[in-house]
């Protein structure tokens, strides 16, 4: 729960009190909105049980609560669960050990395993409340950043610079292949938003097999449900360490297909966001976790590898050159919404002067365009936008 100390200063209480910014430099977040909660007034309505808290969730979509915090506070508290949900807090960023005494927290620690030169021993990192050493902590593969992004790099020695200048270069290119992963003391939690292996004994934590992708660490299903790559399981980064059984059941999840080029059309079945960043059902405000929801639940989606949108957002991207008409899901669509999805995509391509906002405002609760919206579309002058 997120409330104000007695000297108005945001705190976590999560089995123990914290203040704000520190629970973020020591904790992974399961970021979900109905488990985010925030201190309110004592509020009561004809139907409810009066409440001293209210998830982000309830706040977002019922309203009527005055929270105890400011607005400025809400605002700070979504930044700073967006940057967790993101991996990109304090807690995911490697910082200088001050201590030369390094207890290695590597499963093979280069130094233990290896003899031979010294050099880099008593030089430690401190990354997710354990000590590495430089290259350990690398070969873990959790980890994707420059030396200069290191806590603390620009207190350190040349010599000691030099050494982490060495290692620690950004490769986006291997960082965003899958790998599999097994053996570990760590506890992971699925971040997946439909979690297929969630119980009520164990909650969303990996047991066994997992796949690591970017910094995130999923359920084998979860993420091949996320349609993120196409590959084979044999592809997938460590499968040759792997045994018999966690070999097959990666390459019965994982299948080239000649469909992944293709964008998927159907209703949403729960509430998401539109992965456009300047999406106008947004409101101005980001198009993202922990902020209102763009996609409404029932509502006409395009799902492109592993991204969801608007039809009308999907068609700003110009990430495919395709008919409407050969996307996936197309053919189960009502004759009403296949008119209007074609006059949808349709605009921009043969007249150009549709706004991709107005065709975004126009989507009514059932995904379709009503009848007026059409008309009115079809006569508006293109956008103008904003410097």
């Amino acid at each position: 729960m997120i409330a104000d100390d007695c000297l108005g200063h945001l705190e976590v209480v999560y089995q123990k009190f914290f203040h704000f910014e520190c629970f973020f430099n020591v904790y992974d977040v399961l970021c979900d909105k109905k488990i985010t909660s925030i201190a309110t007034e004592e509020y009561m309505d004809k139907n409810e049980e009066p409440k001293t808290f209210v998830s982000l969730e309830d706040f977002d979509f019922i309203g009527g609560f005055n929270l105890r915090i400011s607005e400025a506070d809400l605002s700070k508290i979504r930044e700073h669960l967006a940057l967790a949900n993101e991996h990109k807090t304090r807690y995911f960023i490697p910082s200088v050990l001050k201590t030369s005494d390094v207890n290695c927290a590597a499963e093979e620690c280069y130094f233990r395993s290896r003899r031979g030169s010294d050099i880099g021993k008593e030089l430690g990192l401190l990354f997710q409340n354990n000590d590495y050493h430089p290259i350990c902590l690398l070969k873990t593969g959790k980890v994707n950043c420059d030396s200069n992004e290191i806590g603390g790099h620009h207190s350190l020695s040349d010599d000691k610079k030099k050494l982490l200048d060495e290692h620690y270069k950004k490769d986006n290119a291997s960082y965003l292949l899958p790998t599999a992963e097994v053996t570990s003391d760590e506890e992971y939690l699925c971040p997946a938003l439909e979690c297929s292996k969630f119980s009520s004994k164990i909650g969303y934590k990996i047991i066994g097999l997992r796949i690591r992708y970017h910094t995130k660490t999923y359920h084998p299903e979860c993420f091949a449900e996320m349609g993120k790559v196409i590959m084979d399981g044999e592809e997938i980064g460590n499968y040759h360490k792997l045994s018999y059984s966690q070999k097959l059941r990666l390459r019965k999840l994982y299948k080239k297909s000649n469909d992944f080029g293709i964008p998927l059309i159907e209703k949403a079945i729960r509430n998401d966001y539109c992965t456009l960043p300047d999406c106008l059902a947004a409101n101005g405000q980001p198009s993202k976790f922990p902020w209102p929801y763009t996609i409404k639940q029932d509502v006409l989606q395009v799902k492109f590898h592993g991204d969801i949108y608007h039809p009308s957002c999907f068609k700003s991207t110009q990430k495919v050159n395709l008919d409407v008409k050969v996307f996936r899901g197309y053919s189960g669509l009502d004759d009403e919404v296949k008119q209007e999805l074609a006059l949808n995509f349709m605009q921009n391509v043969v007249t150009g002067n549709v706004a991709v906002e107005d065709l975004n405002a126009n989507w009514n609760a059932s995904g379709t365009l009503d009848n007026l919206a059409m008309d009115n579309l079809l006569i508006q002058p293109p956008a103008k936008k904003s410097l």
